[in-house]
């Protein structure tokens, strides 16, 4: 093996930037262009029955994709069960004949990059005990049975802060415990349930509608109860919009992952319309027309200001941002029925119909939607809990995927892809949408991916050397690292009398509490002269990055991308042992 010598930092490349995790560090990020030539899209397809069986055996030919509203033709084809790849089809230009020809073969065990990366995301804030209790004893049982060979589970769960629990890990035991010590934890849940119980009481003082309803509830004054109404739709709004931003974040931890990757997102669902039930309960026992804020005169203050609260918009959000990640939506709702409460708290049997159909479809719309269109499910609880769940994932193990080559795509745009099987008797699963994160952006997100999972790759070959711990003034310490760069992986641009590389370094930061520090970019140029390029391809670029460590901070991780070859190396430290001297 070639030994490999230094090239000094101080003569090849810029100088070093201090580092820290805070946000309000200088950034200088490179320009990029704005389109990128994509050679195959794949579009994970699950086939199923009505049952939600999946269905295996079919070929290529039984396949429509369509993209933007136009079909295009499927040039890569695979079908894999249970996680076995079982047919390959590929189209391949044979330059003799200058048409494409079909080649199959069978295989076992597909590629890393078709393995699964999932995310088992626990909202304590939205479980109540006993319906935690029963939904982690099916998915424990779930995962720890009916995952498939090379697929990896990592556990995040939100009660007073978003926790990242694991790695991602092949280690089913290991997540089971994980899941095991987390089943009893205590959060702040269904704040609200005590006073939509009372307001309920103060409708239910009235009669079963009419002007004697009318009456008995203006005694109570109609404007405060109104008020009321309006604040528990507030609270209940702003914590969905919490539910739905720790949803995003976790998304976007996952978008610099290769492969597959999928959330599966554990709570009792979140509201589309918070109050609207109440508001639906005035109205009926007032005798007010168009109950119901699917139906009310939306000229009024109130309906207007109280249809702001709506979530859908949220949703749509979130959707695009999981699309545009590659990442699929499942939801697993632990209440097997959110209109218990209500059947207990409503008096009149008159009223009871249609605002039940309302709490149903408020809990089941946002899930179902955001599911549906990254290609995942959603799950209800029900006494065949167990069973489903375990149909659910097993099922993310049998899938085709469609490939095609699209024309160049701009960086920023969504395009709408369908997927149709010939046999209209089944169920076809898939993402919705397709889209490119710019370079810059999907480096950035491989880093922090790096850092929260220690999950990426590393084909430039870099390596970090840590250095002694220096304490400062305020009560934090500066961490020099060394960042080791083969140059031999790197790509060479010639320039006159010397040959050039455009590097971009990305690093961020773990604190104590497991979040991730603000991304910071330092572009720098390496400039070699031409007749020296064979001695510094045995050769390493050293960069040294002082990097500022809180008390508690726990790794470090950089990102370095080549800006001629695109490649992109991420790699994760560990810095408690170099962070001791500050405790």
């Amino acid at each position: 093996m070639t030994k490999r010598s230094s090239i000094s930092a101080a003569v090849l490349l810029t100088a070093a930037v201090l580092l820290t995790g805070s946000a309000g560090a200088q950034e200088a990020p490179p320009v990029f262009d704005e389109a990128v030539d994509v050679r195959v899209v794949n579009v994970e397809t699950y086939v199923t029955d009505k049952d939600g069986n999946p269905i295996t055996g079919l070929t290529r030919d039984d396949f429509e994709l369509i993209v933007d509203g136009k079909r295009v033709e499927i040039t890569n084809f695979y079908a894999e069960t249970d996680g076995r790849t079982s047919m390959v089809e590929e189209v391949v230009l044979d330059d003799s004949r200058q048409e494409p020809f079909h080649s199959a073969e069978l295989s076992e065990i597909g590629p890393p990059e078709r393995r699964l990366h999932l995310a088992v995301y626990v909202d304590h804030t939205r479980l109540q005990p006993a319906n935690r209790q029963r939904a982690f004893k099916a998915l424990r049982e779930a995962l720890l049975t009916q995952l498939v060979a090379g697929d990896q589970v990592s556990v995040v769960s939100f009660a007073n802060s978003l926790v990242f629990h694991s790695d991602f890990l092949y280690d089913r035991d290991a997540v089971d415990e994980i899941l095991d010590e987390i089943s009893s934890t205590s959060a702040r849940t269904n704040v609200n349930r005590l006073e939509r119980r009372q307001i309920i009481g103060e409708l239910n003082r009235g009669q079963s509608g009419g002007l004697l309803a009318a009456n008995s509830i203006a005694t109570m004054q109609t404007d405060v109860l109104l008020t009321r109404i309006r604040a528990y739709a507030q609270e209940e709004y702003n914590r969905s919009l919490v539910s739905i931003r720790q949803l995003e974040q976790i998304t976007a931890t996952l978008s610099g992952l290769p492969g597959r990757k999928a959330i599966l997102y554990v709570s009792e669902g979140i509201p589309n319309r918070p109050g609207e039930e109440l508001y639906n309960e005035f109205v009926n026992r007032t005798g007010t027309e168009n109950p119901g804020m699917r139906g009310v005169n939306y000229n009024t203050n109130y309906a207007r200001e109280v249809g702001n609260f709506e979530i859908e918009r949220d949703i749509d959000r979130l959707t695009r941002r999981a699309n545009e990640a590659s990442v699929t939506l499942y939801a697993l709702d632990a209440n097997p029925d959110h209109r218990t409460d209500l059947r207990s708290a409503l008096s009149e049997q008159g009223a009871i119909s249609t605002t039940l159909t309302i709490v149903g479809d408020n809990f089941r719309e946002p899930l179902e939607q955001a599911a549906q269109a990254t290609g995942g499910r959603r799950l209800q609880a029900s006494g065949r809990l167990e069973k489903e769940l375990v149909k659910m994932v097993r099922g993310f193990g049998t899938f085709y995927s469609l490939g095609f080559m699209p024309a160049t795509w701009v960086k920023g745009d969504n395009h709408s892809i369908r997927v149709k099987v010939k046999d209209r008797g089944l169920r076809v699963r898939h993402r919705e949408e397709y889209g490119l994160v710019s370079e810059d952006d999907e480096a950035a997100q491989a880093t922090v991916t790096a850092l929260l999972y220690r999950a990426g790759a590393n084909p430039l070959g870099i390596t970090l050397h840590p250095g002694t711990t220096t304490p400062r003034d305020d009560g934090n310490g500066v961490l020099p690292v060394l960042v080791d760069i083969p140059i031999e992986k790197l790509t060479l641009l010639p320039q006159g009398e010397t040959h050039s590389v455009r590097l971009t370094l990305y690093v961020s930061v773990k604190d104590k509490k497991g979040n991730p520090g603000k991304i910071q970019k330092i572009p720098f140029g390496l400039n070699i002269p031409s007749d020296k390029v064979p001695e510094a391809s045995t050769q390493s670029a050293h960069y040294s990055l002082p990097v500022v460590l809180r008390l508690g901070d726990q790794q470090v991780a950089v990102g370095v991308r080549d800006q001629q070859s695109k490649l992109l190396s991420t790699v994760r430290l560990d810095v408690d042992q170099y962070s001791a001297i500050l405790r």
